[in-house]
């Protein structure tokens, strides 16, 4: 996908595009409610009737490993599409298009994108602060504000 990755979760990303923030989707939550819980909820039977503490403990783990892994694959699959294709196969969850965004505010290590009463606060890295700030700053304009503590 051409654009820049802000937000990585279990369940969907946010990208920055050219045409506004994605929300794409990685994994649907109806297919993990399907899948993983129940299989969890087995595991645990099994656990709390032969296993005890121990194997709940591994049952968890073993289910996190296996959605963390169906989720970066997913990933891997989707990074090579264009926005456009993302669209098409109903990949994005949400589109905002970058004239509905109130505002965009870097304060500290964070990065806060307000837009129709909804907002997005993302970690950012000091050595990505510039090259994020490049991104936003034509699409955004003077929506950008800049804490002082981060421009020093």
């Amino acid at each position: 996908m051409k654009g820049l990755k802000i937000e990585e979760g279990l369940f969907w990303d946010y990208w920055l595009t050219d045409e506004g923030i994605f929300k794409v989707k990685i994994l649907s939550k109806k297919l993990f409610a399907m899948i993983y819980v129940p299989l969890f909820v087995a595991l645990v039977i099994i656990g709390i009737l032969w296993g005890g503490v121990g194997f709940l403990i591994i049952a968890f783990v073993i289910a996190y490993v296996i959605a963390s892994w169906t989720a970066s694959s997913r990933r891997r699959k989707i990074a090579s599409l264009t926005p456009e294709e993302l669209i098409r196969e109903g990949i994005v969850e949400e589109k905002v298009p970058w004239s509905d965004v109130d505002s965009v505010e870097f304060t500290g290590k964070k990065l806060i994108i307000k837009w129709r009463n909804e907002e997005l606060k993302v970690g950012v890295r000091k050595r990505d602060f510039e090259y994020v700030r490049k991104f936003l700053e034509p699409k955004v304009g003077e929506k950008l504000k800049i804490a002082e503590e981060v421009k020093k």
